[in-house]
């Protein structure tokens, strides 16, 4: 799928914006959400092997991390987890193809669909190259996803992986440059800009 130009002020603006925006990714996520019908929209973020459940995510719409939890089915989750990290970066994927091979896995995520009340869930992996990998998902609780929303995920996630190299890139910078900081300081030395 093309991305058109309407796509690219709607959708990558704000995703490109996102990685300096104090609101992170939300309103390219609220974009992304309403743009295919979702009730839920994410990017969640890991550094090498913190699961998924544990790792930062930004999110729009329903707050499904909570919702697992409050309706006791953390630990449900957590014995059948989907292997989100062996996913092929930048194909989209629906998460009952994830489990489809593996009968308990199924159960437990049909009984967490039920319970939570969604039908259909998307899902694509972008992995940066220092070892980050973030994950685009989007949820529903009636009907399915239709192959162009399918297509628009797969067609921002390309983007997504510069947005998400930017980021990783000045996060880093903004750690080295902290921690200069406090050497300086602790030195008794500042610096000075001159402009």
């Amino acid at each position: 799928m093309q991305l058109t130009g309407s796509d690219e002020t709607d959708l990558l603006l704000p995703l490109y914006a996102g990685v300096h925006d104090q609101t992170g990714w939300s309103t390219f996520l609220e974009r992304l959400r309403r743009r295919t019908g979702a009730d839920f929209a994410s990017l969640i973020f890991a550094q090498g092997d913190t699961p998924i459940h544990l790792s930062k995510e930004v999110f729009v719409g329903r707050d499904l991390r909570a919702e697992v939890q409050s309706r006791g089915l953390l630990q449900l989750y957590q014995q059948h987890r989907i292997p989100y990290k062996s996913l092929r970066p930048g194909r989209v994927y629906q998460l009952t193809e994830l489990v489809a091979g593996d009968v308990d896995a199924h159960q437990a995520y049909e009984i967490i669909n039920q319970q939570m009340g969604l039908s259909d869930e998307r899902v694509v992996r972008i992995k940066e190259r220092d070892g980050t990998s973030a994950w685009l998902m989007v949820a529903r609780s009636s009907d399915q996803f239709t192959a162009a929303d399918g297509a628009l995920m797969n067609a921002v996630a390309p983007h997504v992986a510069i947005a998400l190299r930017s980021f990783v890139l000045t996060e880093r910078q903004r750690v080295e440059g902290a921690a200069v900081r406090d050497g300086l300081s602790r030195a008794g030395l500042g610096w000075i800009v001159l402009s």
